[in-house]
């Protein structure tokens, strides 16, 4: 897992009920003797079950020593502990737990191999797994500390093997502190002091998926004075391979390498966030292709900005590697290449090897160097790079890309997350093929330059897939060309302060396929500092229930020409109202005048709703039809509309006033009810049928308007002679339709 810490606390589980115990309550060298270590192990090989070895030895065993500020009890075996037999525990941090702690440097249990045969090692855990070693100083073997042969899973912790009971004096084994031979999945770690011995502190052959963590290798208890293994640290050969050395191990003052890997079957061992200094060779070396002959990174700038208390750190390194970020030991360290003493952070690198990441501390300084590791995919680590003193920066270029998909920005990611490769900063969506997928930008000045614009550049079309961008959040000024062009310059930006713009991925498709778009913020006033986000967006096939659809909730009736209230609420495939309404929304009606005829985008609530006010012209059952590109499914609704009240009670064509005076100096008024916006005609005929007046009105126009129309007349024929006493005919007709037919009385 990239850039995490790793802090493995280890906690010794209950004992199973069926367990055996032996208790040591002397000093006795020899099996023979009841109640030494060696008959302990050598009873306990004797059963199948499980079996724990504790201690509580009196301080008036002749074993018990005193030394300035420290008690401990040693034990010098002659008889070799061997342990062949599955989960054996060794306690020795029981002894502190029965007769107090009394020494506060270590371990209450010392065992000096110094009277062993040459070439055995004071503790062997051979052809049996599960076992754990713990609160044991090994000391003065003529071999290894602990040897495990084929041993699988066994845990090792708060050992010292190679220094006396205060962690400050060699007593070394002349062999290994440990050496695993043909063995897989063992633990070692969690407060065992590694130093002092005549070759390596741990030694791997044939040996794989080992994690060591939180060890001292080489130093004292202090961790700061030389007592260093003769050899290296650690030692990985002969297909030691798929090993974790991480989480805090200290790998210090050794006579050659901090470790060494050696061999091309070595390979996919991670070594992250430990700390190296002041070993006689390199911090890390790899040997004959071991981890797969990983190039280790470059780092090309170092910059320390205290105003923000941030460091800026840039390179080159393997293609898509994570890059640890460490201070070197010595800081007036001439080598080229150093140890990393202290981790600082992490970057990625993206597919070409460019690298950098910005880092809040103030662990580094002007005038001290860094250097730094490349991990790939596979785990494999590289060795240190070149060393890169850290110059005084002033000036921060800093955007930083932040990438959601809901509008209120409840799932922003990537805010503070600086990378060339958009890890950790990116989101996905899945999609029905024909529908678009929404992502929301905000670019925030996260330097100290104040005002600093950012110049976006992003991913384009490509088959299948259609991508549009937008210079703000919610508005429809679509600038596409310019982003998948040389890049948009957004306006002035202060300091901490931020815009949002979004983009449209939109499947075109009509089969399964994945887009991913890659978005660059960088600083107009330096290119070269930047941030990427990533969206990747799936579409994939929908059956017609699982599509987008728009529900709709409206009144059964309205009146022509009159608002009434509708809802629109986009559903997504499992019935829940969706943010994704993108584009327009078009209404239609199936005949007459509609209004509203499109909602905007933006007009959408952000939880996807859209309420609103809506007319029709036509009298009759309509059928309103909303569509959306963007949407899947046309949403219908139908409702009858009638004439207002006060139109249908007066009817729907009148004259006034009835009777009619030409001589009134008034003029009389034509008034009626049209469904539909068409040419209208206004005929008046006497009572033999010939034509009086005619009034063409044309369509859009008052007389020809859907809905209250008015036409005035004065009483007058086409010649302008004032009529008659009498009664006439109207008519309203549209074409060869007669629409109206009324009575008119002329009386002066």
């Amino acid at each position: 897992m990239k850039g995490a810490v790793f802090l493995i606390v280890f906690i010794l589980l209950a004992i199973p009920a069926s367990a055996a115990t032996f208790t040591v309550t002397n000093c006795a060298s020899a099996t023979t003797e009841g109640g030494a270590l060696p008959w302990a192990v050598y009873q306990a090989n004797g059963l199948t079950e499980p079996s724990i070895i504790d201690f509580n030895i009196p301080t008036i065993e002749s074993g018990y020593t005193t030394q300035v500020g420290a008690s401990f009890w040693e034990i010098v075996p002659t008889d070799s502990l061997i342990i062949v037999k599955n989960k054996i525990q060794i306690m020795g941090s029981t002894q502190s737990s029965n007769q107090g702690e009394t020494n506060p440097y270590g371990p209450e249990i010392v065992i000096d191999a110094s009277a062993l045969p040459a070439g055995a090692s004071a503790l062997e855990i051979s052809g049996c797994n599960d076992c754990t070693i713990e609160g044991l100083a090994i000391t003065n073997s003529k071999s290894h500390g602990i040897h495990i042969l084929s041993g699988n899973r066994e845990h090792i912790y708060n050992c010292y093997l190679g220094v006396d009971a205060a962690g400050e004096t060699k007593a070394g084994n002349a062999g290994d502190g440990i050496f695993i031979e043909s063995s897989i999945g063992n633990l070692i770690g969690g407060g065992n002091l590694i130093s002092g011995n005549g070759q390596n502190g741990i030694e791997f052959n044939l040996s794989t998926d080992t994690t060591v963590s939180n060890n001292i290798i080489g130093a004292d208890r202090t961790r700061a004075s030389d007592l260093g293994n003769g050899a290296c640290g650690i030692f990985m050969h002969d297909v030691s391979a798929s090993q974790y050395v991480a989480g805090g191990n200290i790998l210090a003052f050794n006579g050659q390498d901090g470790i060494k890997l050696d061999g091309s079957g070595t390979n996919s061992t991670t070594l992250t966030q430990n700390s190296y200094f002041s070993n006689a060779g390199q911090g890390i070396k790899l040997a004959n292709a071991a981890n797969g002959s990983i190039n280790y990174p470059t780092i090309g700038t170092s910059e320390y900005c205290s105003s923000l208390n941030l460091l800026y750190v840039q390179g080159e390194g393997p293609a898509s590697s994570e890059i640890e970020i460490m201070k070197t030991a010595v800081p007036e360290d001439a080598d080229e290449r150093g140890e990393g003493k202290t981790s600082l952070g992490f970057g990625l690198s993206d597919g070409n090897g460019k690298w950098f990441t910005y880092l809040s501390t103030n662990e580094a300084q002007p005038g001290d160097k860094l250097c730094a590791t490349a991990t790939d995919n596979n785990g494999n680590t590289s060795e240190f790079s070149n060393n890169a003193a850290v110059v005084t920066g002033t000036t921060v270029y800093r955007p930083d890309a932040i990438i959601g998909t809901q509008a209120d920005g409840s799932d922003y990611a990537g805010e503070n997350i600086f990378n060339a490769t958009g890890d950790g900063q990116a989101q996905g969506k899945t999609i029905y093929l024909g529908e678009a997928s929404i992502y929301y930008l905000k670019i925030k000045n996260s330097g100290n330059i104040s005002p600093d614009q950012a110049v976006i550049s992003g991913t384009g079309n490509s088959t299948d897939w259609e991508i549009s961008y937008y210079d703000s959040k919610t508005g429809s000024n679509e600038i596409t060309s310019q982003i998948t062009g040389s890049g948009w310059t957004t306006p002035d930006i202060s300091s901490a302060e931020s815009l949002e713009i979004k983009f449209i991925v939109k499947s075109l498709g009509t089969a399964d396929s994945t887009k991913e778009v890659i978005v660059k913020a960088a600083s107009a006033s330096n290119s070269s500092r930047y941030d990427i986000v990533k969206a990747t967006t799936s579409a994939v096939r929908a059956t017609a229930p699982d599509r987008y659809s728009f529900t709709v909730s409206a009144p059964v009736t309205a009146e022509a020409g009159k608002l009434f209230p509708v809802t629109i609420t986009a559903k997504n495939q499992s019935g829940q109202t969706t943010t994704e309404v993108s584009g327009k929304t078009s209404l239609a009606v199936d005949a007459g005048r509609i209004n509203v005829t499109s909602i905007e985008a933006a007009q959408f609530a952000d939880d996807g709703v859209w309420q609103g006010d809506i007319s029709l012209s036509y009298v009759g059952n309509r059928t309103i039809t909303i569509t959306n590109d963007y949407i899947s499914g046309t949403a219908t609704f139908q409702i009858a509309v009638s004439v207002p009240p006060e139109v249908a009670e007066g009817g729907l064509s009148r004259f006034g006033p009835n009777p009619y005076s030409p001589l009134s100096g008034k003029d009389a008024i034509i008034w009626y009810w049209l469904n539909e916006e068409k040419e209208t005609t206004a005929f008046i005929f006497n009572m033999q049928g010939e034509l009086i007046f005619k009034k063409i009105s044309i369509a859009g126009q008052p007389g020809g308007n859907a809905g209250i129309n008015s036409v005035s007349w004065n009483g007058r024929n086409s010649f302008g002679e004032i009529l008659e006493n009498g009664v006439y005919l109207l008519k309203i007709a549209q074409g060869s339709k007669v629409l109206y037919n009324g009575k008119i009385i002329i009386l002066k």
